[in-house]
């Protein structure tokens, strides 16, 4: 009696072992899908020049009415001032410190600046009129892993985003980042 109910425990053990490959077979291609159809949304919004922005932490712009980047006058006038004192020659800590100092909010509604959020503010392509897109993408929709592609895969112009100031198109990224 004690080994069939070995035999039924073991039987029962292998449909379980097969049921939970078939469950997760599904579970993985459903991922894949979904992967799939992301990454598809994406490219299908950059075709059409569509960028997305983190508005809440975007100084000198606001979400517009219609969706798109609406200059904030207020917040433009800061982000004029922080290129325009790298440009006379302040560091970007220095230009985070003296922020702090006047009491001015950073990007994220904090008091305090550092010199990341000021070189994020001074290498950000879209204060010069650019959208640069798909900086990186999901080489494995499992591991989630992302990599930097080795050439730009879509580089998009946008005229109406040159609202704040002209200043930024004469910074270069390795005078800012040294």
């Amino acid at each position: 009696m004690e080994q069939e109910g070995e035999y039924l425990d073991f039987r029962y053990q292998r449909r379980s072992a097969a049921l939970l490959t078939i469950m997760s077979s599904l579970a993985q291609e459903e991922s894949r899908s979904i992967s799939e159809n992301c990454t598809w949304g994406q490219r299908k919004r950059f075709a059409d020049g569509k960028v997305t922005v983190p508005f809440s932490h975007f100084l000198g712009y606001d979400k517009g009415p219609d969706g798109n980047l609406g200059l904030n006058k207020k917040q433009a006038e800061v982000v004029k001032r922080i290129y325009a004192m790298f440009l006379r020659g302040m560091t970007p800590h220095s230009i985070a410190r003296k922020l702090t100092e006047e009491k001015i909010k950073t990007p994220a509604g904090r008091d305090k600046w550092n010199c990341t959020s000021v070189q994020s503010i001074l290498t950000n392509e879209k204060y010069k009129g650019d959208a640069l897109l798909q900086k990186t993408f999901c080489t494995d929709f499992l591991t989630k892993k992302m990599k930097i592609p080795e050439m730009q895969l879509c580089r998009c112009f946008k005229e109406e985003y040159r609202n704040i100031s002209d200043l930024t198109a004469c910074v270069p990224a390795e005078q800012i980042c040294q």
